[in-house]
């Protein structure tokens, strides 16, 4: 009888190689847009998991030996890959990432009342965070404010029928990504109301007479016939 020694072992378990992401010319999604995202290389029988701040997404895509394309991201947040050989349950974290920033934005508030025509009114510009708006009103030179993720008030000066508010722009102080969708509002501006008057005969002495009115629009209005006030209302248009 012999004796000898039984030695056991366990391949090791291979790691995939590492590859960049592809260069990216601007890390800010555009609004209702997305940032094309694929890695500069990969293997094959490797299988490549995109994750976003730290988890999964989707599922992993098989390496060609080629760039890879990943997805079309429209999510801020931080990207990684992570890639392990089909099978295997050793991985490699790709050593770059990506951050995305998402579109800045701004909420534009018109007033809940609509304002009389020639009269002065205002509108609120809110963001969430710290930017620059670029606005123009109807006739005027465009203008440029600063919101520090609170509401700015715009004031509407001898505000028209048909004014309206226009952003051409939104800039984040923080992360430089600008919006160039541009976004207007109208402002809620009621005509001044109008009535016309007038008379088929004149009456002579003592006879009635007889006057006529009409508007475009239902109204009441007040009138002095004789120094003495009255008020009536159009209502058949």
């Amino acid at each position: 009888l012999k004796v000898g020694v039984i030695q056991s072992f366990s391949a090791a378990c291979p790691i995939p190689s590492t590859f960049a992401f592809q260069q990216l010319n601007n890390l800010c999604i555009p609004e209702g847009g997305a940032v094309y995202l694929a890695l500069s290389g990969s293997e094959p029988n490797v299988r490549y998991q995109l994750r976003i701040n730290g988890s999964a997404i989707g599922d992993s895509i098989v390496g060609t030996g080629n760039a890879l394309s990943l997805v079309n991201a429209s999510q801020a947040g931080i990207y990684t890959v992570r890639a392990s050989y089909s099978g295997k349950s050793c991985f490699v974290d790709m050593p770059q990432q990506i951050t995305l920033q998402a579109s800045p934005q701004v909420t534009i508030i018109s007033p809940s009342v609509a304002t009389c025509a020639g009269q002065s009114t205002s509108v609120q510009l809110t963001s969430a965070e710290n930017v620059f708006v670029n606005y123009s009103l109807p006739g005027g030179a465009t203008q440029r404010v600063n919101i520090t993720a609170s509401t700015l008030s715009v004031p509407i000066p001898n505000a028209q029928v048909g004014a309206s508010i226009s952003i051409s722009s939104v800039e984040s102080v923080t992360t430089g990504c600008i919006n160039n969708t541009v976004s207007s509002l109208p402002i809620p501006v009621s005509p001044i109301p109008a009535i016309t008057l007038s008379q088929t005969k004149i009456p002579c002495a003592g006879e009635v007479g007889e006057l006529n009115y009409s508007s475009s629009e239902a109204l009441s209005f007040s009138f002095n016939l004789n120094g003495t006030p009255n008020q009536s209302t159009v209502t058949a248009l």
